[in-house]
Parts: C-alpha cells; sequence; structure tokens
C-alpha cells in the first residue's frame, strides 16, 4: 500500500505544472515555443495588457485634430507602461524596439528572458515575429515607351477618367505605401514624390522610411539585399513596391497609369524581397502615422498621409493565426481614428467564398479591395466573403482592384 501511495504521489507531480507554466500556455505563441526548440535566441512580440485602441470614430472636427490627439494618447500610454520593462531589458542588455502604434516591444533573447516577460502581470501575449510573404503578382512586362497616352483599361473601368473631367484628380492628397520599397526615380513615380521638387532639390526626411534593418529570417546573413539596410532614400529590391505605387499616382508624357494623378506620394519599406514581419509592418504603420526623420526624431503627425495601401496579406499558411491578427488590428483601428484611410487587397485566395482570411484585409476598419478582369469579371484568383475567420461574415471585398 505505502508503494501504491508514493508511486500515485510522483505520478501527480510528474503531470504537474507550475503556475508559471501556466501562464506560459496561455500567453506564448506555439510556434515561438517550437522555434526555442532549434534555436536558442529569438524575436518576439511583447504584447502590453493595457493598451489605447480606439473603436470608434473620434468627434473631433478636423484630420489634423484626430491625428495629433491619437498619437499623443498612444504615445503617453506606451511610455508610461512600457518603462518597467524597458528598464529590465536595458539592465539586462537585451535589444528590444518600442512601438506606440499598438503597446508593444520587439524583443530578442533566449527563452528564460521571455518566459520571465510573459510572467508579468502588465503582459497579454507573446507573439513570434515569423516573416510573412507579399502577395504573388504578375506584371505586364511591355514597353511602356508603346503605350499611348490614353488611360489604362483598369482606370477607365471604375471611371476614374470620368472623375478627373470632373476636376478630381487627387490634388492635395498624400498616398502612402508600405511594400517592397520603391524606384521614386522612374519618371511616372518621380515628380508625384512628395520629396521631390526638382532634379536639384530632393529632401527624403519624412517621405521615406525604411523597416528593412537586417536580413529577413528566410535569407542567410551572405545573401545580402540588393539595395542594403536602414535606407535614407526610396529603392525596391523586388519591383512590387513600384508597381503598386504606379497604379495609384503614376502618370507621365507617355503613360496615364495612376488612379489619383496629381497626388503626392510617400513610402516605407516593410518587406525584404517580399518577406515582412509583424515588427517590419508595425513599424511602417507607426512611421505613417507621425512620420519622423533619418534620426528618429522629431515625429510629425502632421506629415501622415491620408491614405495607406497595402498590398500584402499574411495568410494562415504564411504564420498568421488568431494569436498575432491583433497586432495589426490595433494599428489598423488607430490609423483610422487619426484620419487616415488604410487600404489592402483581399488577397488572391479565390475563387471561393470565404477566402479573405489574410490581414489586414478582413478586419471591420479596413477598406479591402478585390480584382476583376478587362471584361469587368470577377478574377478567379481573387479572394471574396464573407468572412468567416473572424466569425463576423461582414462583407468583404468593397470595391474593384486595379490588376
Amino acid at each position: 500500500m505505502l508503494r501504491y501511495f508514493l508511486f500515485l504521489i510522483l505520478s501527480l507531480l510528474s503531470i504537474y505544472q507550475s503556475p508559471a507554466q501556466y501562464i506560459l500556455l496561455d500567453k506564448v505563441d506555439p510556434v515561438l515555443v517550437d522555434r526555442y526548440k532549434t534555436k536558442i535566441v529569438n524575436e518576439y512580440i511583447v504584447l502590453m495588457k493595457d493598451r489605447v485602441v480606439f473603436n470608434d470614430p473620434l468627434k473631433l472636427a478636423s484630420k489634423s485634430e484626430k491625428a495629433f490627439y491619437v498619437y499623443k494618447a498612444l504615445l503617453q500610454k506606451a511610455v508610461i507602461t512600457q518603462k518597467p520593462i524597458i528598464s529590465f531589458l536595458l539592465k539586462s542588455d537585451i535589444p528590444y524596439q518600442s512601438f506606440i502604434i499598438t503597446n508593444a516591444l520587439k524583443v530578442t533573447s533566449t527563452s528564460d528572458i521571455m518566459k520571465i516577460l510573459a510572467n508579468r502581470d502588465d503582459v497579454e501575449q507573446i507573439i513570434d515575429n515569423g516573416a510573412f510573404r507579399m502577395l504573388d503578382y504578375s506584371v505586364n512586362n511591355e514597353n511602356t515607351s508603346l503605350r499611348n497616352i490614353e488611360p489604362e483599361w483598369n482606370l477607365k473601368m471604375i471611371k476614374a477618367d470620368s472623375v478627373w473631367l470632373m476636376g478630381f484628380k487627387g490634388g492635395g492628397v498624400t498616398i502612402a505605401g508600405q511594400d517592397t520599397g520603391y524606384d521614386w526615380q522612374v519618371s511616372p513615380l518621380q515628380s508625384k514624390y512628395r520629396g521631390f521638387k526638382d532634379s536639384m532639390n530632393v529632401n527624403h526626411n519624412f517621405n521615406w522610411h525604411d523597416a528593412i534593418h537586417k536580413n529577413s529570417p528566410n535569407y542567410p546573413d551572405s545573401l545580402i539585399n540588393s539595395c542594403g539596410y536602414n535606407l535614407k532614400f526610396p529603392c525596391d529590391d523586388s519591383n512590387h513596391g513600384t508597381h503598386t505605387m504606379g497604379i495609384m499616382v503614376g502618370e507621365d508624357t507617355n503613360n496615364k497609369i495612376g488612379v489619383a494623378p496629381d497626388s503626392k506620394w510617400i513610402g516605407c519599406r516593410n518587406m525584404d524581397r517580399g518577406w515582412g514581419q509583424p515588427s517590419t509592418y508595425l513599424e511602417c504603420f507607426e512611421w505613417f502615422l507621425a512620420p519622423y526623420d533619418y534620426d528618429i526624431k522629431n515625429a510629425n503627425p502632421a506629415q501622415a498621409p491620408h491614405v495607406i495601401n497595402n498590398s500584402w496579406y499574411c495568410s494562415t499558411e504564411e504564420g498568421c493565426n488568431p494569436s498575432n491578427f491583433i497586432l495589426m488590428e490595433n494599428a489598423v483601428k488607430n490609423l483610422k481614428a487619426s484620419g487616415i484611410v488604410v487600404v489592402a487587397s483581399a488577397g488572391n485566395s479565390g475563387p471561393e467564398c470565404a477566402s479573405v482570411t489574410g490581414p489586414p484585409a478582413f478586419f471591420g476598419p479596413t477598406f479591402s479591395v478585390g480584382a476583376t478582369s478587362g471584361s469587368d469579371i470577377i478574377a478567379s484568383f481573387s479572394s471574396r466573403g464573407p468572412v468567416n475567420i473572424d466569425s463576423s461574415m461582414r462583407i468583404k471585398p468593397m470595391y474593384r482592384h486595379l490588376v
């Protein structure tokens, strides 16, 4: 009997988990737990429990008022709540990056440090900072010099040319894009770049930001990005961003390819050769909220764009899951509250219904767009609603994409 009793106690002890272990199970992304099994040091996002999230429109008259109000509220909350963790990380000599667009920090550490952070009462989640891939796309490689100066078919399809005749071509509007970067010197884009005055006067401060500081986890350190890192001027390592910006604002004497050719554009690189991470997307979203200069100083909501385009999404197959949806959703809500329209591609996972599954496209505040063919038929690859990944069943997409 005594032997049986001891055996029972030992069996119970072997399956008992401490409160700390339960907290880890609740808070830590399982993907990150698996990553620590093969890699000693990893990157992850620490999401603070106490956050400012604007779920409803602000009753303020102007975009400027909204922008400054939201920025100050987010900054104040982050400074106060992140202080204890930042102090701990500094004392432990742990690399980190602070975010305010949603109250979070990117941390690079061993699992021991991660567990200490996960067990803090002020931490809500520990999220893997994995790599996400941009949307696949195809570009017509026709010789652009052979184009006539008529608007492209897709512009006519949405009647952009009719709106131009009414005097609306996007004047006074700043459009932002976060993507693989931008070739700002190509003819249809150069004069539209907000930092361009003339060939002798170009200012990239507040008009360009590079969130790519090192190789994506998908590339070995020996495979260096063709553009480099921490760039002080726009560059596109994959041509995807340049292509999408052309659809937004592109125009010159030989090309009418942009929906809003009188708009100005600014840009942020969020992907390394087509692969981004939650931290790079958040960094670009935060920079758009209040663009800052080369030295990451003088953040100014007055420099914020009116619209942000996102021709990328993160599918569940590529690492996005309910555990990290909240990061971008908070960011989109706060940007909308600040007076910015957030636009995103619905995705290329059609033709089945309920195939709008990747953030930021399926979020309620996001203006999501699908794709049609030249004959005005929904493209077979285009994702479509309703959205059931979050059980909202909201209608998506909301408009026609230009392909």
